[in-house]
């Protein structure tokens, strides 16, 4: 008995064909991570583990208020001067 062009497409790509791109996306990585080894599954929780506790702790965070007047005031200062200096060698 042979199927017709709407059965086999149905057969093969049916639970895909009316996804959205983001519903593809999301698919593909439940897939991935179904696919993973118990291990490979560990490391990756611990991974997000440690990330959202370094995000929670602000591990990283740079603190504008302080840094960023002593760069700018320098750089500042050292831009000036190479400023004068390059400009005024070639005129």
């Amino acid at each position: 008995m042979a199927l017709n062009v709407e059965e086999k497409v149905a057969g093969v790509l049916g639970d895909i064909s009316n996804l959205s791109v983001i519903e593809r996306r999301r698919k593909r990585a439940r897939d991935k991570y179904a696919s993973m080894s118990p291990e490979e599954k560990e490391r990756l929780l611990q991974k997000n583990r440690e990330y959202r506790q370094r995000k929670k702790e602000g591990v990283g965070e740079i603190n504008l208020a302080t840094s960023t007047t002593i760069t700018v005031g320098t750089f500042t200062e050292d831009f000036k001067q190479w400023k004068k200096e390059t400009y005024n060698c070639h005129r």
